[in-house]
């Protein structure tokens, strides 16, 4: 049975998807394919996460499928992988990689995540907080039993 996953992972199939305009389109990948480009979206090696980027432009250059129609069945395991806890938890690494991931996502596939959502707008503004209190503008006590690292990689 294991096999049966290998294989469907690594062997693209055609997936029926309706596209934007309406029409049937198949996308050429499999779901356990794209769900495993998913996971490593926000890895913190800056490689993998140029690679799944790139792997993504492929699939939907090759077809009428945008990426937002593409990601749109897996909204909520996105918000799982970029919102898994308060990012200043996070070590800097993985900081930077859901954040990038987070960026491209937004510029990508803009409606996938709509600005109203709770889980990026709690998102937002903690980052917003985190650049603030680096810069040195503002003080938070909530901030106070986690260590800080400036842009120069200093601990604060």
């Amino acid at each position: 049975d294991s096999k049966t996953l290998i294989h469907d992972v690594l062997c693209p199939t055609r997936v029926h998807i309706r596209s934007e305009s309406g029409e049937n389109d198949h996308a050429i990948i499999s779901e356990a394919s794209l769900t495993l480009l998913l996971s490593e979206l926000s890895s913190t090696s800056h490689l993998v996460r140029f690679a799944i980027r790139h792997a993504l432009r492929l699939i939907t250059r090759d077809t009428t499928t945008s990426l937002q129609t593409l990601l749109s069945k897996h909204t909520s395991s996105l918000k799982r992988l970029l919102f898994p806890r308060l990012l200043r938890t996070l070590p800097l690494p993985d900081q930077v990689a859901v954040i990038d991931a987070l960026a491209y996502i937004v510029d990508r596939a803009p409606g996938l995540l709509p600005i109203s959502d709770q889980n990026l707008l709690g998102f937002m503004s903690e980052l917003l907080k985190m650049v603030s209190i680096a810069d040195g503008e503002i003080s938070d006590a909530g901030f106070s039993s986690v260590i800080l690292i400036d842009k120069n990689g200093y601990a604060m």
